[in-house]
């Protein structure tokens, strides 16, 4: 779910402060746009619910499935159970994911990832689009002293109606994080952009937040975004959690 346009959760915690560059414990996608190249342990499926709501009094939740296939691949299910633009309200889109981390980071290089997402046309919610729409990111992670970091672009094709073809959608994004005093307390922070030429729309928006680990398997987060551009909400805020459902299958990890 990549968009800011409501602005979307599950499209939008970089794991860049929720888990390390390889498979770790639970760690949100959301709320930012970007994704790090963290990915599920294998065997282990993950849980995460949310919800936003901007100065407009539009209203977002989300929940998603995130099970690790194998060491370095996860699959994905995230849904919007419901969407809100002022009074009107309903079931929100699907999105179909999968990512697969090429290399793990280092000192020396950050760690690389890439994946694919589709959204389908599942959405009741007005002012939302009901068509296809296919994305693939581009991810690198890495930290610096007690900072971690990602780079995150993405390219779209956003569903025309009438199944007349797609439109081109460029987005980038550098988010970063650092754990706090102690606590099991982190701080993250993100900057995006989406581009769609066609359509003449750019949106910019900014976002922070805090976020706390009180055990391995269970992750909150507390968040406020920004809107930089015309196009964006001027502001919203948002809660969630990420936590492990259990192991399907695969050992544990030592």
């Amino acid at each position: 779910m990549r968009t800011a346009s409501a602005p979307a959760l599950a499209a939008l915690l970089s794991a860049c402060v929720s888990h390390p560059h390889d498979a770790a414990p639970a760690g949100p996608e959301r709320p930012t746009f970007s994704s790090d190249t963290g990915t599920a342990q294998e065997g282990v499926l993950e849980l995460e619910v949310g919800a936003v709501r901007d100065d407009e009094q539009a209203l977002e939740t989300s929940l998603a499935l995130v099970l690790g296939a194998t060491p370095r691949t996860e699959v994905s299910v995230a849904a919007v159970p419901y969407g809100r633009t002022h009074a009107e309200g309903g079931f929100g889109e699907v999105v179909l994911g999968g990512k697969h981390r090429f290399t793990d980071g280092s000192d020396d290089r950050p760690a690389s990832a890439m994946q694919l997402e589709v959204k389908l046309p599942t959405s009741d919610v007005p002012g939302e689009s009901d068509e296809l729409d296919v994305f693939a990111g581009w991810m690198l992670t890495g930290a610096a002293q007690s900072v971690s970091w990602t780079a995150y672009y993405q390219l779209g094709g956003r569903g025309v109606e009438d199944g007349a073809g797609f439109d081109v959608e460029h987005g980038v994004a550098l988010a970063c994080g650092s754990e706090l005093a102690g606590g099991g307390f982190s701080g993250f922070a993100e900057l995006a952009t989406l581009v769609r030429p066609e359509r003449d729309e750019r949106e910019s928006f900014g976002t922070l937040g805090l976020a706390l680990r009180p055990t391995d398997a269970i992750v909150l987060d507390v968040f406020v975004i920004v809107g930089l551009s015309r196009d964006v909400p001027d502001f919203a805020v948002g809660i969630g959690v990420a936590g492990e459902l259990g192991r399907l299958f695969g050992a544990d990890t030592p």
